[in-house]
């Protein structure tokens, strides 16, 4: 394991992190603002570069959490999921994950 990383992903994470990846780049795409491209750029980066990693730091947590909290409030989630019904994932517990699964904890 990398110095500084202890976080692990888990299956259920990678489902959730291509949803934040997909939304992102939808993001870039629609973006009218230079400032705003730029920013939705760096995010798409930040989400290619990770979803390509089995571990992550407490910062990129952060980040990452900072990102699935947009999505929720957009996407009118109440769930803390990402995706709701079609993808719920909870990448801010600790430990192995959970994934949501009709408002039922598995």
């Amino acid at each position: 394991m990398k110095q500084g990383l202890k976080n692990r992903f888990h299956e259920g994470h990678y489902g959730g992190l291509k949803t934040l990846l997909k939304w992102c780049v939808e993001k870039y795409k629609t973006s009218n603002s230079p400032v705003g491209k730029r920013l939705w750029k760096e995010n798409v980066t930040f989400l290619a570069r990770i979803q390509k990693e089995q571990f992550y730091s407490d910062k990129q947590k952060e980040e990452l959490n900072k990102l699935r909290y947009q999505y929720n409030i957009e996407n009118k989630i109440e769930n803390h999921g990402i995706g709701g019904k079609h993808n719920p994932i909870n990448i801010s517990s600790k430990g192995m994950g959970s994934i949501i699964k009709n408002g039922n904890n598995q």
